[in-house]
């Protein structure tokens, strides 16, 4: 398991754009592209909300599950996340 931390209290934030977090972290972290799907919708920015990713790399030959839990928020460039990858799927 792989823990990275992200940084944004309340409100509610696009699962698209918790996704896009994700994908920078893993980058700036492991130095791999990865495509990160958490959903469509939006979720609540609260401390302690958790989301199920699905994480590929970009060689596509592994999918992954991600546990995103939103550590504060309120929008895009204030978003603090922690992300947990798992074994692959």
């Amino acid at each position: 398991m792989t823990a990275l931390t992200g940084c944004a209290s309340g409100g509610s934030i696009a699962r698209d754009v918790v996704a896009d977090h994700v994908e920078q972290r893993i980058k700036a972290r492991l130095g791999v592209n990865a495509d990160v799907d958490c959903g469509n919708g939006a979720v609540s920015a609260k401390k302690g909300v958790e989301l199920d990713c699905s994480v590929r790399p970009e060689d596509g030959a592994n999918n992954y599950a991600a546990l995103v839990t939103i550590l504060s928020g309120t929008n895009d460039s204030r978003l603090s996340i922690d992300v947990a990858v798992n074994a692959e799927r």
